[in-house]
């Protein structure tokens, strides 16, 4: 008999350690008390500030979306000016071809004439494909 007593008792200690172990275990808690890097002290002096930096990230990103619409702008209106003097003048398509060649794709251009919405530009537009496809 004394070894199934033993046996229980050690079961039922196991259970007990178990069952009080598992209930325990917030561990949100533990890690907290655990570490300082995770938690925010209280005091006035702020060790690391993430949304001083979340800001600062944030703004430059706007600026670099402000200077990249101004850039787009000016690259729309050089190549809108450009398409019109082909219009005007078709001996002067292959020189701008060459440059257009040289700082835009053909995605670009299609995108800075807005060929799908307006059918001003598709001549222009499809001139400089067929210079580009000759060049390939």
């Amino acid at each position: 008999m004394r070894p199934l007593s033993v046996l229980y008792v050690a079961m039922a200690i196991g259970f007990l350690v178990t069952c009080d172990a598992t209930s325990n275990s917030d561990q949100s808690k533990t890690i907290l008390l655990e570490s300082s890097h995770h938690g925010r002290s209280l005091g006035t002096k702020h060790e690391y500030d993430a949304s001083g930096r979340f800001l600062r990230v944030h703004h430059e990103n706007e600026v670099e979306r402000v200077f990249d619409a101004i850039k787009n702008a000016v690259n729309k209106a050089e190549v809108k000016s450009a398409a019109k003097k082909i219009l005007a003048d078709d001996s002067k398509a292959d020189a701008v071809y060459k440059t257009w060649a040289e700082k835009y794709s053909k995605l670009q251009i299609g995108t800075l004439l807005n060929v799908g919405k307006k059918k001003k530009y598709e001549s222009v537009y499809n001139g400089y494909v067929t210079y580009v496809n000759t060049l390939s």
